[in-house]
């Protein structure tokens, strides 16, 4: 069974006002994929309510830095009360959005050290003695990223005049 050593929890980017649903969506994904991440887009759902259309994507972004490690990303959009305004260039929406970012490295992901209690403490006194300072590295630079990633949110919509 893989193991899960969480980074970043919980850090949070949150818009009210008037953005560019589209343009958003189109700026993460690149800032993911320009990092050499894979990205799954686990759930899109959208209901209409009286206030305003509600939204909830879900996506997975994971990079394999090794046959032992990988490096994910659990990133949650949230919009509420969400309202298309008409707009001649833009397809622009007013409400709320709250962006959620999770970061989190996970080792032995194919498995191969978690079949029995025997090799899972293994792996771990391996991980432990020997890795330590390989992990940290990780650690830190997953770390960097993910408040880079909240910065770069935090900017687009700073830029944003509409």
């Amino acid at each position: 069974m893989p193991e899960y050593d969480y980074i970043v929890t919980n850090l949070t980017v949150e818009q009210e006002g008037r953005f560019d649903l589209q343009e958003l969506y189109a700026f993460a994904k690149n800032w993911i994929l320009k990092r050499q991440y894979d990205l799954s887009e686990k759930e899109y759902k959208t209901t209409q309510t009286e206030k305003g259309n509600l939204l909830r994507i879900k996506w997975w972004a994971f990079k394999k830095i090794d046959d032992y490690t990988k490096v994910n990303y659990d990133i949650l959009f949230l919009g509420s009360n969400l309202k298309k305004l008409a707009s001649k260039d833009h397809e622009i929406v007013e409400g709320t959005l709250f962006i959620e970012i999770e970061s989190y490295i996970e080792k032995d992901y194919e498995e191969i050290w978690g079949k029995s209690p025997v090799t899972q403490f293994l792996r771990e006194v391996f991980d432990k003695l020997f890795l330590r300072g390989k992990f940290g590295q990780y650690e830190t630079e997953l770390k960097e990223e993910s408040y880079a990633f909240r910065d770069a949110l935090k900017r687009f919509f700073n830029g944003i005049s509409y």
